[in-house]
């Protein structure tokens, strides 16, 4: 995973389109989108379980936000801020996963239409007897 790494799914696609029956052994949450196929990303991008995450990145612009500073916000490990995302059940599994206030006041645009993720951060707090973070329409 060097800086220089390309994803694999820019070049399994790019170079072995038979490729995709493996695709489809995935789960889900981590089956690469068509932004993702045809954008040149390094790795780590695919390990969000969260497609509509990736596409948010993806349509961003690479080059228009710090990933450094995203990865630490993910992984809630900025100093004096509440910020992260708790995983509550196997990584890849998205219902699994809740955003924190700090992370959604800061990264919000990064999970603007994850509507499934927005779902399950409601689900996770309203066990810990929290209010939802989130307005979901019906």
């Amino acid at each position: 995973m060097d800086d220089e790494a390309l994803s694999p799914f820019n070049m399994m696609y790019s170079h072995q389109p038979a490729l995709s029956t493996t695709i489809s052994q995935l789960p889900v949450g981590l089956q690469p989108t068509a932004l993702q196929v045809s954008t040149l990303h390094h790795p780590w991008i695919d390990l969000l379980p969260v497609p509509g995450m990736r596409d948010n990145l993806f349509r961003r612009g690479m080059d228009s936000f710090d990933e450094d500073e995203l990865c630490h916000a993910l992984k809630g490990s900025i100093l004096e801020q509440d910020q992260g995302v708790l995983v509550w059940r196997d990584p890849w599994d998205p219902s699994g996963w809740e955003v924190t206030e700090g992370f959604v006041r800061d990264w919000a645009w990064v999970i603007v239409g994850c509507w499934d993720l927005l779902r399950s951060t409601n689900k996770w707090r309203a066990k810990r007897g929290e209010r939802p973070l989130f307005p979901i329409p019906s």
